[in-house]
């Protein structure tokens, strides 16, 4: 057995909603508790938060499009599984630390940098580090109050954990945002640049929690999620005028947001405790009367992720045809096919069935928008990597000899990283597939 720590929205018994780093799972497959829960009260905003107005002004639930509301089963799909493919190289990064887990590595969109986040019993700092292993940052915020180094004066002021995850990169992989606490009790985003020695800057400010950040492909702006409006909601922070303004309300939570590659949509999630759907804004001018309901029906939907090319979105359903909720499928959409958005079509567009669903990284396109790299719930062969083309649902098993395999990230370059457990910690891989194997025959 193996724990991993998840950051996730849940419900707070003194506020609203909060980010829990204290959940830790012995099963991969118990993540399901994940969600947001309904909000106990409201929060207002202080006079001097930054808050431009709002886009949407309605207090009521957003009008949605519902494709597909009724549930049939249908013929179960037929997954074949291919001839392994066997890697160029699989390497551990030489600077993973033994006595300190690894995970959620993260690609710069165009440079040869990956992040990843890397943790002990108390603290979770950020690395920023070249392929090669050569650590470019790390970022591990200490207290303020700690600067004339207290803690070794005085008991229990060292208590404080710091906790620093969830990075974006900017378009030119120099700069990016991060969720952090700064060792203190509140959560709020920080930017970093590559080209400047000096700490990050904090961003937000405000006493509800902030994170879940995604920055625009195309521009200056930044996806993020935050509870200041009562409930988990959908906010965009423009860097160059530092104005934030909410594109969501609603009474339940918003949560994972994600650009279109061109930057013209938003992806996400809505729902509850027992159900989220999938949804995308399509004009982000008026968000709440475009909002499209891409799913509607029984089954949990997580982690909606665009392909590069922008023409189709993959999640994880719950879907399956025992019913079973913990038995997760990795469903495909293309956008141009109105037909796949009925209850009954949706579960013809399963590609791959009993995975392991990765709520931090989501899952992981290859480049060429046809290929996606998965980790397959078989306990016998230790959670192994396989890639499934996307218009057959043919899979191959990646041989990459690595165990307990989770957090999979693609590079624009093809460059595939992942977290994988060796003598009981958890190290990030780097691996590439040979030229030729971006399909599967």
């Amino acid at each position: 057995m193996y724990k991993k720590l998840l950051l996730v929205f849940t419900l707070c018994s003194v506020g609203l909603w909060t980010f829990s780093d204290s959940y830790a799972f012995d099963d991969e497959e118990d993540f399901v508790e994940m969600s947001n829960t309904n909000v106990t009260e409201k929060s207002k905003v202080p006079a001097s938060d930054t808050m431009a107005p709002s886009v949407v002004s309605e207090t009521q639930e957003p009008l949605v499009e519902n494709i597909a509301s009724s549930v049939n089963i249908v013929q179960k799909p037929q997954f074949l599984e291919s001839a392994p493919i066997s890697p160029i190289y699989v390497k551990s990064l030489a600077i993973n630390q033994p006595g300190m887990n690894s995970s959620n590595p993260t690609w710069a969109k165009t440079q040869n940098l990956l992040s990843f986040e890397r943790n002990d019993e108390r603290n979770k700092e950020l690395v920023i580090a070249s392929i090669e292993g050569e650590i470019k940052q790390t970022i591990s915020f200490q207290s303020k109050e700690d600067e004339f180094g207290l803690a070794v004066l005085l008991d229990g002021f060292s208590d404080t954990t710091s906790y620093n995850a969830g990075i974006t990169w900017s378009p030119d992989g120099m700069r990016y945002v991060f969720m952090s606490n700064g060792t203190e009790a509140n959560y709020d985003l920080y930017l970093g640049d590559m080209m400047q020695s000096t700490p990050p800057l904090r961003i937000t400010n405000h006493p509800e929690k902030e994170g879940h950040a995604h920055w625009s492909p195309v521009n200056n702006k930044v996806l993020f999620i935050s509870g200041r409006s009562g409930t988990a909601q959908v906010y965009i922070y423009d860097l160059d005028t530092k104005t934030t303004s909410q594109i969501t309300i609603g009474n339940k939570p918003f949560l994972y947001p994600q650009w279109s590659p061109d930057g013209s949509q938003v992806a996400l999630i809505h729902g509850d405790n027992s159900n989220h759907d999938i949804y995308v804004i399509t004009e982000l001018d008026k968000p709440n009367r475009n909002l499209i309901a891409l799913t509607d029906w029984a089954f949990d939907d997580l982690r909606p992720i665009w392909s590069p090319d922008g023409s189709k979105i993959a999640f994880y359903s719950n879907y399956n045809e025992s019913n079973d909720p913990k038995l997760w499928s990795l469903i495909v959409l293309d956008l141009a096919d109105k037909n796949t958005r009925t209850a009954d079509q949706l579960q013809k567009h399963v590609v791959a069935e009993n995975i392991i669903p990765d709520i931090e990284k989501g899952p992981a396109w290859l480049p060429g928008s046809t290929h996606i790299v998965f980790v397959k719930n078989d306990r016998d062969r230790y959670n192994p990597l396989h890639v499934v083309d996307v218009n057959t649902g043919v899979s191959r098993l990646l041989q990459t000899n690595t165990k307990i395999n989770h957090d999979v990230s693609c590079s624009p370059q093809g460059l595939i990283a992942f977290r994988s457990q060796v003598d009981q910690w958890d190290q990030i891989f780097i691996t590439q597939l040979p030229a030729n194997e971006h399909t599967v025959n």
